[in-house]
């Protein structure tokens, strides 16, 4: 009875081997297919990333005046307005006026074409987030 035990033992042992070879040549033929694509579909590297990081923390819901808000975007609001308070200097007086500089290579006349705004638009990578003007690039590549 020990015999055939030890044999079986030792072709689990044999199998599971082999499965994890297996598995690990994968993961790292996933990997490298993931970096090679990484300027084409950045989207999916991050993705990746994101999913290996073990802190995924949420804000939790927060209360001003006596009302709990669940929102992100009540959230937003409400952290954005106790930040500005906090960094945000009041002594009741106006602000000094910005010193004057010395300009000693003036800025050249700028001109812009429709053409010019044209191409730009036809280089839009619509797999990049929206930038500050919170306009996502496919719209304006599409739009």
């Amino acid at each position: 009875m020990k015999k055939r035990n030890q044999e079986t033992l030792s072709f689990y042992k044999a199998v599971q081997n082999r499965v994890t070879d297996s598995v690990k040549k994968l993961k790292s033929a996933y990997e490298e297919n993931l970096a090679s694509e990484i300027k084409l579909n950045p989207k999916s590297f991050w993705r990746h990333v994101s999913s290996k990081n073990p802190n995924h923390h949420t804000i939790p819901d927060l209360v001003d005046h006596s009302v709990l808000h669940s929102s992100p975007i009540d959230k937003a609001d409400i952290l954005n307005a106790q930040f500005a308070s906090a960094f945000t200097q009041n002594s009741g007086t106006s602000s000094p006026d910005p010193p004057l500089y010395e300009v000693l290579f003036p800025m050249p006349d700028l001109s812009v074409s429709e053409v010019m705004v044209f191409n730009s638009l036809e280089k839009l990578d619509v797999n990049k987030s929206k930038g500050p003007d919170s306009v996502h690039p496919c719209f304006l590549k599409e739009g």
